[in-house]
């Protein structure tokens, strides 16, 4: 769909006419005549200068501007606002906001009933027609959910990963380097799985694992190059992380294999490891 009616009716109404208007009359300010000289019209010509140039520069930049995200956006449908916001550079909130100033300004209605609406909740600018989406928006919010699921999925394992590196990077001790390593390895396999399929992101003993048993596993992986435990504290650790090493090798194969109880089996082994040497208290400082 274009919207060229709207855009030539914008262009009217926007600042740099009256830019141009008061550069005019600036500029007819330089023309002396017989009853002014000018000398006389200087002040006038600096007053309609002073106010037309900024009005022109202003409105040049305002529909360049709008120029700009006219062609983020899909007239004929649907746009996720975050896709937008990655094309323009700028923040989502920026491309809502200035999205709905156009929208304000008429720049997206046509006579057949077209205009457009922005849902902030679900991150989407909809063209609508008489009122209703034009398209179908249910494709596109399940989309934006996956990705956004994507993206934690993502963020969630760069964190966890780095953690891990941190802490290989300092370690000493060649058989916890070995065991970090084999833990980031099976951590990654979980994740690349999790990111692959992020509806698998639901799963109750995903979400338990996500929240309750990996801070522990980072916790103890940062005492591991604590001088203040003892070689037997950081044998419990070292062996309590080979232990949940294992297990996510074998809930990386689980989630593959869409088998939920093989999901929980070993999301119980973490938790079993992890609560018999009491790392599961409320009061849990080793």
């Amino acid at each position: 769909m274009n919207f060229k009616r709207i855009a030539k009716k914008r262009r009217a109404k926007d600042r740099k006419g009256w830019g141009w208007a008061m550069i005019i009359f600036a500029l007819m300010m330089l023309v002396p005549t017989e009853n002014y000289s000018l000398a006389d019209n200087l002040g006038f010509f600096a007053f309609f200068a002073v106010i037309g140039i900024p009005l022109l520069v202003w409105g040049y930049m305002d529909t360049a501007k709008w120029n700009k995200l006219e062609a983020c956006v899909n007239n004929a449908g649907n746009t996720v606002l975050a896709d937008a916001a990655a094309k323009m550079g700028k923040s989502e909130k920026w491309v809502a906001n200035e999205l709905q100033k156009m929208i304000n300004a008429g720049f997206f209605a046509t006579p057949q009933g077209h205009n457009a609406i922005v849902d902030t909740v679900e991150g989407l600018f909809i063209v609508t027609k008489n009122g209703e989406p034009l398209v179908d928006v249910s494709k596109d919010m399940m989309a934006r959910k996956k990705r956004k699921e994507k993206e934690a999925a993502e963020r969630s394992q760069s964190e966890t990963v780095r953690a891990i590196r941190q802490a290989i990077a300092v370690t000493e001790d060649k058989e916890a380097v070995q065991i970090l390593k084999d833990l980031e390895k099976s951590f990654k396999k979980v994740e690349n799985t999790l990111i692959a399929k992020p509806d698998l992101e639901q799963d109750k003993m995903v979400i338990k694992m996500r929240t309750e048993y990996i801070p522990v596993i980072l916790d103890l992986i940062k005492k591991l190059n604590n001088e203040a435990f003892t070689d037997e504290t950081k044998s419990q650790i070292k062996e309590t992380l080979v232990t949940c090493t294992e297990a996510f090798d074998n809930l990386n194969k689980s989630l593959n294999e869409n088998d939920n109880t093989m999901t929980q089996v070993d999301i119980e082994v973490i938790k079993s490891k992890l609560a018999s040497e009491g790392y599961l208290d409320p009061d849990f400082d080793i």
